[in-house]
């Protein structure tokens, strides 16, 4: 008896005019044509992307923390659309205009106190502005978009 599971698509790396699709490992399924509706990673320099491979990039530190906070992001009720990696801290776009800025880990571990201030701001109807995490649960919310 064989037992076949199906990767599933997890997150994208847009690549030119194409998509790299991943699963929850960061292993390579295939490249796309079509913008999925899946979290973009973006920011991140591409070394490698062979399909059936982990692909490999220059920042493997904050991919590995980002693949387990999409991971933790499925857990509780937060989508991320976009994860831009330009600088050592992440930007995880609920929004266009509302993001979440932070080390991968402080996020990850954090996340329980990030989908109730989400929830406070959704109750308030509030779609823009910076939520900065730092360590031990703070967190910081500005109407103000960097």
């Amino acid at each position: 008896r064989i037992n076949v599971t199906e990767r599933v698509e997890y997150a994208a790396v847009p690549y030119g005019e194409s998509f790299v699709l991943l699963d929850n490992e960061g292993t390579v399924l295939r490249v796309s044509e079509e913008p999925p509706t899946l979290p973009l990673l973006l920011g991140m320099t591409l070394v490698e992307m062979t399909p059936g491979k982990a692909l490999v990039v220059e920042q493997s530190y904050l991919f590995t923390d980002t693949l387990e906070l999409l991971e933790i992001m499925e857990e509780h009720e937060v989508y991320f659309k976009k994860i831009d990696f330009s600088t050592v801290m992440i930007k995880a776009y609920i929004y266009d205009t509302l993001y979440c800025e932070g080390a991968p880990g402080n996020i990850r571990d954090n996340m329980e106190s990030v989908e109730k201030l989400l929830f406070e701001l959704y109750q308030q109807e509030i779609t823009h502005g910076v939520i900065k995490v730092g360590k031990d649960n703070y967190l910081s919310f500005s109407p103000v978009i960097e």
